[in-house]
Formats: C-alpha cells, sequence, structure tokens
C-alpha cells in the first residue's frame, strides 16, 4: 500500500512541475521545478545589485567624507518596501568600494543611543521641546497648567521649572551621543522597480526529441517549447548633496536592467495538452511567489492554540503511566 501511494504521489508532483529541458540557448535559464532561485523578485534584485552608486559618486566625493543614504520621500508615500532593499544594496556597494557610511536606519539609531553614554541606557526620553510643541499646539497654554482633576494644582510656573529641568537633563543626555554627523547625502527617489515578461508562443524544439505526440504516419514529433523573456529594471534618480550648505553636488538618474530566458521543453510521456497546462500553472506560480512568514515558537508545538489547550487538558486528565514489573 505504502509503494502504491509512493507512486500515486510520484505522478501527481510530475504533472505538477515543469519538465527539464534540452540544452539552451545564450540567456536562457533552465528551469526544473518551481524555486525562488527563478522568481521574479531575485531577478529584480539583481537589476537593484547593479545600481553602482559607488562608480556613480567618486567624482563628487572628497576623501575621508561620510556618506548618509537616505531616501528623498518620506516613508508615507509607499516605496518604503522597494526602498529596504535598494537601500540595503546601495550601502552595501559603497561599503564595498571602502567609502565610509554611516547609519541612518531610524530603528538601528535607536538602539545605538542606548549604548552612547558611560553606561547603557535603556530609556530615552522624548524631547522636551517636542513635548511642549506638541501640547501647546493641541491645547493652547493651558497645557502648561494641565493636570489632573484629583491632583493638586500645579502653577505654570511650577510647569516650566518642571520642563526645563528636563530640558537640563536632555542636553546632557545628547552631549553624550557619539553619533556623528555625515558630510554628504547620497539621496535617491524611486521611478521605476518592476519586471516585465514576454510568453512566447509554443513552437517545436529544433532537436530531435520523443514526445508522446506522433505525426499521422507514426513519425515521432519534436517537443513543445515555451519560453518566458524577462527583463527587471531599477532605475532611481539620485542626488549627491552637501548635508552642510544643501549645495547638490549632482544630481542624474541612475538604471540598471536584468534579462534572462526561462525555458520549458515537453518531457517524454507528458502530452500536448498536459505540457501547456503545466506551463500556464508555472505563469501564475511566477506571478504570486512569495514565502509564509514563519511564526518561531519555542518549544515548537504542532496545531492552533485551541487544540494545544485540548491536549494539555487531556494529558492533565490521563492517569500516569506505569513500566511493567515497576510498582508505586
Amino acid at each position: 500500500m505504502r509503494r502504491s501511494l509512493f507512486g500515486v504521489t510520484l505522478a501527481v508532483l510530475g504533472l505538477l512541475l515543469v519538465s527539464c529541458i534540452s540544452t539552451p540557448g545564450i540567456d536562457e535559464k533552465p528551469v526544473l521545478k518551481p524555486s525562488f532561485d527563478n522568481s521574479h523578485a531575485i531577478l529584480i534584485e539583481n537589476a537593484i545589485k547593479g545600481l553602482d552608486i559607488a562608480k556613480a559618486v567618486n567624482p563628487y566625493i572628497r576623501s575621508g567624507e561620510k556618506l548618509a543614504v537616505v531616501s528623498i520621500e518620506r516613508m508615507l508615500t509607499g516605496d518604503y518596501p522597494i526602498n529596504y532593499t535598494i537601500e540595503d544594496n546601495l550601502i552595501a556597494n559603497l561599503v564595498s568600494a571602502r567609502y565610509i557610511v554611516v547609519e541612518r536606519d531610524e530603528d538601528l539609531l535607536a538602539r545605538i543611543l542606548y549604548e552612547q553614554g558611560d553606561r547603557y541606557q535603556r530609556v530615552i526620553p522624548d524631547s522636551p521641546a517636542s513635548i511642549l510643541l506638541s501640547g501647546v499646539e493641541a491645547e493652547g497654554m493651558a497645557f502648561l497648567g494641565k493636570q489632573p482633576a484629583e491632583a493638586a494644582p500645579v502653577s505654570t510656573k511650577d510647569t516650566v521649572e518642571f520642563f526645563t529641568k528636563l530640558g537640563d537633563f536632555y542636553r546632557d543626555l545628547l552631549s553624550q551621543v557619539k553619533v556623528v554627523n555625515a558630510d554628504i547625502l547620497v539621496s535617491y527617489r524611486v521611478l521605476e522597480s518592476g519586471i516585465m515578461v514576454e510568453k512566447e508562443a509554443p513552437r517545436r524544439s529544433s532537436t530531435s526529441g520523443t514526445a508522446g505526440s506522433t505525426n499521422k504516419d507514426g513519425s515521432l514529433l519534436d517537443p513543445l517549447k515555451v519560453n518566458f523573456k524577462r527583463e527587471a529594471m531599477a532605475r532611481i534618480a539620485v542626488r549627491i548633496v552637501d548635508a552642510t550648505t544643501g549645495e547638490i553636488r549632482f544630481a542624474g538618474i541612475l538604471e540598471n536592467r536584468a534579462k534572462d530566458t526561462l525555458a520549458f521543453e515537453q518531457e517524454k510521456g507528458v502530452t500536448e495538452m498536459q505540457f501547456l497546462a503545466n506551463v500556464e500553472q508555472y505563469q501564475e506560480y511566477l506571478e504570486n511567489f512569495h514565502y509564509t512568514f514563519y511564526d518561531q515558537q519555542l518549544p515548537n508545538i504542532n496545531g492552533t492554540m485551541t487544540k494545544q489547550q485540548e491536549i494539555i487538558s487531556q494529558t492533565s486528565q490521563a492517569q500516569p503511566a506505569t513500566l511493567p514489573g515497576l510498582t508505586k
């Protein structure tokens, strides 16, 4: 029974996976089965990796100047998912070319601030200026005398004195910060980052094959072949800006493309209808490929929380097991 099920499983997988191909031509990438390496995301990433920002900035950067890579646009534009990939690759490109690059990721900077003093400081207060400004803008000058209804009245003088002391503490905290300023901002705006796919019409392979179909005279037909021609492009506007004066030293377009061809060929024993259905399925797979995020839990458990509670309940009600010959 086990062997029979195994055979059925292999047969089903054979219909779902695209078959192997004959020797590909130039720029053709053999595809044996669906994989992350053949996904659109990888080709787009390869296009982004080809953005040689180090070469572009070289004439405009003086020796020893520190660079910060930043987006021209605010994160509210919705570009942030692709911005992360672009920034990671631009920074890697600059660092590999021996440029001095300073950190500007907000999450990482928050963690760096904890390490700036003479000891680790986990809590960093908000700027008193920010607290005052946001409070007064929202509630007017009454914000300075605001207190809970059950609390003793606090005068405006006491409130201002409190914020003055908080300001002194904040200035002392800032005096311990060692994060350096950038001399140059390498800023960018995403103009295009995507992929185009051209599916060629099915055609007969030029090589002699042993596909399942035959001509009327009984001779074997050459196997069918389908190519997917793909082109990914990354295009960004770049500015090299003096961080002190705001002077723009360079402004231009940086662009790179990555191309390949995914080639599929009909396998022996697979009908034309099955082959074309496999190709259609693979095309849909390419357009929707992604990994499902894995929510790590320790210890590793199987099933939903409800099922786990049921298991725990059943276990607690079960009688303890005893080994043969072993008594309490």
